[in-house]
């Protein structure tokens, strides 16, 4: 990957990041079909158990994002590779890890409203739903 490429992988980001933003303001406007009451209701079993599982699979990513850095930071030191090729493979990496961390983060969602989880807080489970105001935990 040369140097254009990685400026348009740079450009692209900005897009995403408002993209994001907008699938976010259009998910809040959206009408709410939750009765007050079953947002008092506490979850059901199988739905807390889905949310942690949800939470510590967060949690592991981060891990794994670290420990590849690190094995990367390792490997550039340690090898006779040129300088062009470490570049390359830490953009590879980078791209591989935020889209891991990207489908890891925004594949749960709130399970009285369907709001999508990854809007509300980063690698950690919400304390109550932004949308619905359901206690999640």
């Amino acid at each position: 990957m040369g140097p254009p490429a990685a400026l348009a992988v740079l450009a692209a980001l900005p897009l995403a990041a408002a993209a994001l933003v907008a699938l976010r303001w259009r998910a809040l406007r959206r009408p709410l079909a939750v009765d007050p009451q079953s947002r008092e209701a506490p979850l059901a079993p199988g739905e807390l158990l889905r949310l942690r599982t949800w939470a510590h699979r967060l949690r592991r990513a981060l891990v794994l994002v670290g420990i590849a850095y690190l094995g990367l930071v390792a490997a550039s030191l340690v090898g006779d590779e040129p300088p062009a090729g470490r570049a390359a493979a830490a953009l590879v990496l980078l791209g591989a890890t935020c889209l891991l961390a990207a489908a890891i983060q925004f594949s749960e969602s709130c399970p009285r409203c369907g709001y999508n989880l990854g809007f509300q807080r980063r690698l950690a489970l919400p304390t109550a739903c932004e949308r619905c105001g359901g206690a999640l935990a």
